[in-house]
């Protein structure tokens, strides 16, 4: 099949359905300049159809309808296919522009490779890759918007989260040692009850436990900030909400003498000079983590949380790891 649309719209494949899947899906279904062309994932249209429709964490109900494998919703037609491996995919009549993998499986750029047979502009990983393929996070380094390459991840939630700060403290002062913890809502890769897992501590029942984890995110800054490598720590925890997220940061400066009036005044002028309102703001709301849901923002920082001593700063960003990355994706969509 092929799906019809305006040569000046941006046409957008989709390989993987779960939370970024479904989430992006939505955001491209109310944009007049994309077009979203294709879907796959391994489950059957009608379960996609029906997680699609109802939504257990924006409790939303989604107008969508299915003729045959061609999914209708909005202005969009989107061919939807079930396939395993992407070698299966039948893409080749639909004129891709860009295709997104956020399947959770293949994340080796040897895999994304196989994409290229559908001649898109550009293959974007939902998250780290396993091996040395190269991240941009072009709304944090814009002057890498011109020098995308065909295949690269595009970071993770919550290295969205950290990389504008760091980026900050790292062009306004001299950092001695940069630390943030990713407090994160549990995610599939771990079990609703303890049942057996390659990592025992998911193992563990996901709702019911504060759970030490890893982070990719750290991978991230590091090679985007090569020359911090050795001054970035981090740690991770999962804890029982099933969206919504933050990150507390603790930055040892030389020579900070800042109070924290000057301190946000300075934050607020730089994310102006780098257009980053709607990557990063802040409120003196005594925000909580379901008050996120939603909100486009990868960086809202709580003003309540900032604390300055001497020249150790600390502070907490909240972040919908849903919605935000899904924002990140869009606006390269529209700079493309």
């Amino acid at each position: 099949m092929t799906v019809d649309a305006s040569p000046k719209k941006l046409r957008i494949a989709i390989n993987g359905f779960g939370r970024i899947g479904r989430q992006l899906t939505e955001l491209i279904s109310k944009s007049n300049t994309l077009d979203l062309v294709a879907i796959n994932d391994k489950m059957p249209l009608e379960t996609a159809v029906y997680l699609y429709r109802y939504d257990s964490v924006y409790h939303l109900k989604r107008e969508i309808s299915v003729h045959l494998d061609v999914v209708h919703m909005a202005h969009q037609r989107i061919l939807y296919s079930d396939k395993q491996s992407i070698l299966d995919l039948a893409w080749e009549d639909l004129q891709i522009d860009v295709i997104v993998h956020a399947s959770g499986v293949s994340m080796r750029k040897e895999d994304l490779m196989l994409y290229q047979k559908f001649n898109p502009k550009h293959i974007i990983l939902s998250q780290p890759s396993i091996d040395d393929l190269p991240i941009y996070m072009p709304q944090i380094f814009p002057e890498t918007w011109t020098t995308l390459p065909q295949i690269f991840s595009m970071g993770s939630c919550t290295s969205y989260c950290v990389a504008p700060l760091l980026k900050f403290f790292q062009d306004h002062f001299e950092i001695k040692h940069f630390i943030f913890t990713s407090v994160h809502c549990y995610t599939p890769s771990q079990n609703l009850h303890d049942s057996a897992h390659n990592d025992l501590r998911r193992a563990r029942a996901a709702a019911q436990n504060i759970i030490p984890t890893s982070t990719s995110a750290t991978k991230v800054l590091q090679f985007l900030f090569p020359e911090l490598q050795h001054k970035i720590s981090s740690s991770s925890y999962r804890v029982p909400v099933i969206n919504g997220s933050l990150t507390e940061i603790h930055v040892l400066l030389r020579d900070f003498n800042l109070n924290k009036a000057d301190f946000l005044t300075l934050l607020q002028n730089e994310t102006k000079k780098n257009n980053w309102e709607h990557l990063l703001s802040m409120t003196d709301d005594p925000i909580v983590s379901s008050d996120m849901l939603s909100r486009s923002e990868s960086c809202l920082i709580d003003i309540h949380s900032l604390d300055i001593r001497d020249n150790l700063v600390s502070l907490v960003s909240f972040y919908d790891n849903e919605a935000s990355y899904c924002h990140r994706l869009m606006e390269l969509f529209l700079k493309i």
